[in-house]
Parts: structure tokens; C-alpha cells; sequence
């Protein structure tokens, strides 16, 4: 019998209850994470005798962990509330009204601009939520907002809210003793690894598929599925205009990536795309001479939906008022993130610390005012109720709103970092086995060899499609992508940096953002549909990074 093979599928069996309960049973995140936290309990205490010291020690340190994760995604989602309350989003809404009449223009400017932004700030979740009834409002049908919005803001989920993928996903699951030595003995140091080579290491693979792939399957998917006329045709004849947006999105990815890290380059980069496409729209540059549009109402396939009102909602704001909460955002990232300017050692100072945990090795860090959820976006927020003229009731209503939703996000983070913590450290046993995640590893490494790079994003996919944030895939795969890369001797950084860019891919497909997508526009028993008009971009989006990494998977690092 092979023992290690045994353990091997052991291990898989968490993770494979979590796919069983999630893509299987069609379990919400909240319900299927708590059981497989107490299968990797089980599994850890049982098959690899791990002390209930260590079990209980694994899981506060998890917690801790989701914690500071959780502490991004309250402020990121406290601010979007207060647009929402105080009437700036519907200000924005209207204001992208008068850009243009064409509607792959406005494709690209909301779905691969807006939602790329909005992906930047908030992330988990909300861009496609956000940026579908804005094109439903623009007069695009529900089934081809919600497929543009899915397709645009996957290119920078890598990223997420403010660099949350990277630093909480793949930092906090990787930042151990075992990994820092490792950099160390090859000349690296941690927080020029994570922050420089992997965050570059994104935007590098990023770079040929926000320039070509991404705006060409957006304007090719509105022309062949709402058409059919000529689709290629129609969807290459604003050619410039793809490559503009595509070198603007990729352009300033990378150089934000090089330069300040991984916190801004979704913020920046969908901007870039919006202030260009502005631009270009208002001077009449490199525009078609023919706006294209879709058929007339009457004539749009039931499938299409369009059962709610697209008119967009009045708004009385200035538009300039209305962007200044986005604005003070970037502002208080870049004065804390730019080197340069001397204030990132001030944010990073004050700090809380539990060592030792339970009376083990385990150390939870966090350094409170250096996180983005703390500042900018709940000091930004707090600040827009006296600018937006947000009263104390709309300031409560968006709190309110904030504690609904971080209800379902806790339960669901809480257990899921927690057993990706339980089974790390199950290696802490008497018999001096492997831990589970080792294990893993080895058993995959056996059967993949050499041509593992190819299987690499789509693990990340997995990830994502079955939690529906690419974070969390971080948490779940980081680990075990790390363990097959040093088995192999494969790139650490290629290998990663594979991982979350295919849970970046992954999020076109996740169940839960099609859902709620789908719901805000009114298109709820059309998921399906949806799903068979993206998979064939996620299929060749995820082909690439495959065989990208390949190219890239010499290692070590």
C-alpha cells in the first residue's frame, strides 16, 4: 500500500467536501466552510495525531488572520454603502450616460473601466453588482451587462481590493519561518518578494491578456450573442479603440505594480481606462464613424432579459462632488504606500501582537493603521458623511447595511482560513509526519512532474469558482501551489503568481458572482445562460496562463 498516496488523498478530502458542498450542492460559502473546518480537525487530529493544543492554537490564529482580512472588506464596503446612500452613485451613473452612444464603448468603459476600479476599492463581490445596472441603465440588456461586467473586472482581481489577494491571500498563508529562510538563502527578502518580484510577476502575466483577450471578448461577445450580424467584424472595427484601452489598462498595471506595490494597480488602471475613453469619446479620436447598437427593444430574445426599468436614477449631485470620496481614497493610498514621500514607516508603527499563541510558535501581527480598511476607506467614509451631506440616518442606514453584509462574509472567511491554518501547521505531531498540505503536495507533484504549470490555474480557478472570491482561493491553494513548486522545482513566484491570476479567471465563472449580478439587474433563472456565454474566455484565458507559466517555470524563485 502507499502510505503516502494514502495521506495524500486524506488531505484532499477538506477541500474536495468544500467542492462536493459549493459547486455539488449549490451551498452558499457560510454553510459549506464550517463542515470542512471540522473535517481538517477531525483528519488532523485523528490520521496525523496533532495535540488539541496545536488544533485550538491553529484555529484563534485563523481567526486572527480573517480578521484583518475582514477589518479590508467592512471599510471597502462601508464606503461603497455611503455612495449608495448619499445619491454619488447614482451622480456617476448619469454622468457615464454622456459619453458616448456606442455601445462597445460603453462596455469598455464600464465593465473593463469602472468595474476594474470598483474591483480596486471594494472587490469581493461588488463590481459586477455595480457595474450591470449601470449598463442596464445605459440600455444594454441584462444578460449582456452582467457578461461584460463578469469579463472586464477579472482583469485585475488578481489584485482585488487594494492589493487583498496578494498581501492577505498568499502573504498571511505564506509568511512563515520555513518560507523566509528559503528567500533568505536565495538573496531574497520577504517584503521585496511579495511586494516586488510576485506583485510584478502578475502584472507581467497580466499584461498580453488585458492588451488583446479581455477587450476583445468583451466587444466580441456583445456583437455575436446580441447581433449576430458580422459579429467579428463589428467587434474589430473599433480596433483602435481596444488597443488604446487595452495598452492604458495593462500599461499602467505594470507600472503601478513596479513602482508602488499591489495595493493600487486596480484603482489606477480602471481609471486610466475611463479618463482615456473620455477623453478619446469627447474629441471624437479613433471613434467609429457609425455607433454601433443593439436590435431594437421589441426585437431582444426573452433570454435577454429585460423585465426592469432601465431608466437611470435622478440625480442632483455634481458630478465632481460625487467622485471626491474615490479621489481622497487614492490620495490616502498613495500618501501611505509611496516610499518616497515617508509616511509608510508612520502608518506601519502602531501595531497589535499576540506571540506565541496558545504557548506555541505561532505569532499574529497586525499593523492596524497601515490597513486600508481602517485608512482610507472608514476614515474616507466617515469623512463623505459631512461632504456627501450624509444626515444620521442615511449614515446609520449604511452602517446597517455594512453589519448585513459582513455577517455572511465572517461566517464564511472565519472557518475557511481557520482550516487552511489546522491543516499548515497538522505537520506539529509526534510521529513527525508531514502536514497535510505537504502531503498534498508530494502526492500531486508525483503525478504531474514537469508539465504541473499547465494544471496551476486552473487550481487557482477552482478556487475562486467555488468561493467566489479569489482571497479566499489564496487561502485555500497558497500552500499547497508553494509545495508542488518546491518539489518540482518550479518558480515560486511563476507558480504563485499562476495561482492568482487563474483565481483572478475563476471569478468570471463563480457561481455567487453570477448570482448577484444577475439578481441586481432582474435577470435571476438566467445564470445558466450566462455561464454558457463566458466559459469559452475563461476556458482560453486560463489555457494562456498554463502555458505562460510553463515558459516561466524554472526556479527556484
Amino acid at each position: 500500500m502507499d502510505v503516502l498516496g494514502v495521506r495524500a488523498a486524506l488531505g484532499f478530502l477538506p477541500i474536495m467536501l468544500t467542492i462536493a458542498l459549493m459547486a455539488g450542492l449549490l451551498w452558499p460559502a457560510r454553510r459549506a466552510m464550517p463542515p470542512a473546518y471540522l473535517l481538517a480537525v477531525a483528519l488532523a487530529g485523528g490520521a496525523w495525531g496533532m495535540p488539541p493544543r496545536w488544533i485550538l492554537a491553529a484555529t484563534v490564529n485563523g481567526a486572527l488572520v480573517s480578521f484583518t482580512i475582514l477589518a479590508i472588506v467592512a471599510g471597502a464596503i462601508l464606503l461603497l454603502n455611503t455612495l449608495r446612500v448619499s445619491g454619488a452613485m447614482a451622480t456617476i451613473a448619469s454622468g457615464f450616460s454622456r459619453v458616448t452612444p456606442d455601445r462597445r464603448v460603453q462596455a469598455l468603459l464600464i465593465g473593463f473601466g469602472f468595474a476594474v476600479m470598483i474591483e480596486g476599492t471594494s472587490g469581493f463581490g461588488t463590481p459586477a453588482a455595480l457595474a450591470a445596472p449601470l449598463l442596464v441603465g445605459l440600455g444594454h440588456p441584462p444578460l449582456a451587462a452582467v457578461v461584460v461586467s463578469l469579463l472586464g473586472h477579472a482583469a485585475t482581481v488578481s489584485y482585488g481590493a487594494v492589493g487583498t489577494p496578494i498581501i492577505a491571500g498568499i502573504g498571511a498563508t505564506l509568511d512563515t519561518a520555513e518560507v523566509r529562510s528559503a528567500l533568505f538563502a536565495a538573496g531574497l527578502d520577504w517584503t521585496t518578494w511579495l511586494y516586488g518580484r510576485l506583485t510584478i510577476a502578475v502584472a507581467d502575466l497580466y499584461f498580453p491578456a488585458n492588451v488583446l483577450l479581455v477587450p476583445i471578448a468583451i466587444t466580441l461577445t456583445l456583437t455575436s450573442v446580441f447581433s449576430r450580424r458580422r459579429p467579428w467584424r463589428r467587434a474589430l472595427e473599433i480596433w483602435p479603440i481596444l488597443l488604446a484601452s487595452g495598452l492604458a489598462m495593462a500599461i499602467t498595471q505594470n507600472l503601478t505594480a513596479r513602482f508602488l506595490g499591489p495595493e493600487l494597480p486596480g484603482i489606477l488602471s480602471g481609471l486610466s481606462v475611463m479618463a482615456l475613453l473620455t477623453l478619446l469619446s469627447r474629441q471624437g479620436w479613433l471613434m467609429p464613424g457609425q455607433p454601433w447598437d443593439f436590435p431594437p427593444r421589441k426585437e431582444w430574445d426573452r433570454s435577454w432579459g429585460g423585465s426592469i426599468d432601465p431608466s437611470l436614477p435622478s440625480a442632483g449631485m455634481p458630478l465632481a462632488k460625487a467622485w471626491t470620496p474615490y479621489l481622497l481614497t487614492i490620495a490616502g493610498l498613495l500618501v501611505t504606500r509611496f516610499p518616497a514621500l515617508g509616511l509608510r514607516e508612520v502608518a506601519l508603527a502602531p501595531t497589535l501582537r499576540w506571540p506565541g499563541i496558545l504557548g506555541t510558535d505561532l505569532v499574529w501581527t497586525w499593523n492596524w493603521l497601515y490597513s486600508p480598511g481602517v485608512f482610507p476607506f472608514a476614515a474616507v467614509a466617515v469623512i463623505s458623511w459631512a461632504i456627501l451631506g450624509v444626515g444620521p440616518s442615511k449614515a446609520r442606514e449604511a452602517l446597517q447595511m455594512t453589519s448585513g453584509q459582513m455577517r455572511e462574509a465572517t461566517i464564511a472567511l472565519v472557518p475557511a482560513v481557520a482550516m487552511v491554518q489546522v491543516m499548515l501547521h497538522s505537520g506539529q505531531n509526534p510521529q513527525g509526519l508531514d502536514s497535510m498540505l505537504l502531503s498534498m503536495s508530494d502526492g500531486v507533484a508525483r503525478l504531474s512532474g514537469q508539465t504541473y504549470p499547465l494544471l496551476a490555474p486552473w487550481v487557482g480557478a477552482l478556487g475562486s469558482y467555488v468561493s467566489g472570491s479569489n482571497t479566499v482561493s489564496n487561502i485555500l491553494f497558497t500552500r499547497f501551489q508553494y509545495g508542488v513548486a518546491s518539489r518540482l522545482g518550479l518558480s515560486l513566484t511563476g507558480t504563485l503568481a499562476q495561482q492568482t491570476l487563474g483565481g483572478a479567471v475563476g471569478n468570471i465563472v463563480a457561481p455567487h458572482n453570477i448570482i448577484a449580478a444577475c439578481a441586481v439587474v432582474g435577470l435571476l433563472g438566467q445564470e445558466g445562460r450566462v455561464l454558457r456565454t463566458v466559459w469559452w474566455v475563461t476556458a482560453l484565458y486560463l489555457t494562456y496562463v498554463g502555458v505562460a507559466g510553463l515558459i516561466l517555470s524554472p526556479g527556484p524563485f
